[in-house]
């Protein structure tokens, strides 16, 4: 079983966009959908814990999907967007957000082979695996976007980031050759480089609904004008920003 859809009361318009969020945690994933629905995107939840998600898809509401989807797994990434595009009646999502969960947090001394390979398989190998299956009918089309949610780890590694950071710094640059490589094809690669903690409540605290708004507003730029990379943090935390 790879999916589950949704009921949709509204059948796809040309003024219609759908934007396919990969990695759906109740933290910022959950922000992110919530951001995109309210920017009348159709929204598809793509999870590896697709029942978890039926609850959120409920509350967007306006025809959001739920689609089985793991992104170590290419036969299921194929799956999942076939059952999207099948269901919305599109070629490809206007916008995909790649926002896996990838962390892992130990010292060189604690991690095993299998932390070191399970980080890189979430943070490159995933991300490689979307954008075999969603690249090339964007370049058909001529326009598309695909965004990643980064980290600090993106940038820097640190002792407890020993499997972690590698794996970050290895999306980052994988990240810059598709931008290269797309950009001038009509998709828009960008790259959200999350420096700080991630609550809400404001103070030093990077806050996952303003993640979500950074997320739409970035795919909406003009091809005149468009960000690779932000850099984003909470005001009172900018004399700690790494990525400065």
């Amino acid at each position: 079983r790879f999916f589950t859809p949704l009921p949709s009361t509204c059948s796809q318009t040309m003024k219609e966009k759908v934007a396919a969020l990969i990695g759906v945690g109740p933290l910022v994933g959950r922000q992110i959908a919530a951001a995109y629905a309210k920017a009348n995107y159709k929204v598809s939840l793509l999870s590896r814990s697709v029942h978890d998600l039926e609850r959120l898809a409920g509350e967007l509401g306006g025809g959001t999907t739920a689609f089985f989807c793991d992104v170590t797994q290419p036969s299921t990434v194929r799956a999942a967007f076939q059952r999207l595009r099948s269901h919305y009646g599109v070629d490809e999502p206007d916008v995909v957000v790649y926002n896996v969960r990838d962390w892992h947090f130990d010292n060189f001394d604690s991690i095993v082979a299998s932390d070191f390979t399970r980080c890189w398989q979430l943070a490159s190998l995933g991300l490689f695996h979307v954008a075999k299956e969603v690249l090339p009918g964007m370049k058909k089309r001529g326009h598309g976007v695909l965004g990643i949610t980064g980290a600090t780890a993106n940038w820097r590694g640190l002792p407890q980031t020993a499997a972690f950071a590698p794996a970050k710094a290895a999306q980052r640059s994988f990240a810059q050759s598709l931008a290269r490589d797309y950009g001038p094809k009509g998709i828009h690669v960008y790259l959200i480089v999350v420096d700080g903690v991630i609550a809400e409540g404001g103070g030093t605290s990077v806050s996952p609904s303003a993640i979500g708004d950074t997320h739409v507003m970035l795919s909406e730029q003009k091809s005149g004008a468009w960000t690779f990379e932000l850099n984003l943090t909470a005001g009172l935390g900018f004399d700690k920003l790494v990525t400065l």
